[in-house]
C-alpha cells in the first residue's frame, strides 16, 4: 500500500462503470420505431452538415446556407422530441 500525505484524504469510493457504459438514466427504453427513426435523423443530419459545408464554402446561393440550417434545427427538435416520449 502506498504512503499517503499528511492531510491528503482518499479519493471518495464512486462505484466502477466503465466508459462506455451510458448513464443508468439515459437507458429508458424506447419502442423500435423510434429508434428507428432517431437513426434516419441522425444520417440525415449528417447529411445535411455536408452539405451545410459545401453551401457556405461555395456561397453562390447565400440563401441555402439559411435553408440547411433552419432544416437541421428541425431535425434537432424531432429529434429531442422523439427522446423526450
Amino acid at each position: 500500500m502506498k504512503a499517503q500525505a499528511a492531510g491528503v484524504l482518499p479519493a471518495p469510493h464512486t462505484p466502477y462503470r466503465p466508459p462506455h457504459t451510458p448513464h443508468p438514466a439515459s437507458r429508458i427504453p424506447m419502442d423500435k420505431k423510434s429508434k428507428k427513426r432517431i437513426d434516419l435523423l441522425n444520417k440525415r443530419l449528417q447529411k445535411l452538415r455536408q452539405q451545410l459545408s459545401g453551401a457556405k464554402q461555395q456561397l453562390d446561393e447565400p440563401e441555402e446556407v439559411a435553408r440547411i440550417e433552419a432544416e437541421m434545427a428541425a431535425v434537432h427538435e424531432e429529434i429531442a422530441g422523439l427522446k423526450a416520449s
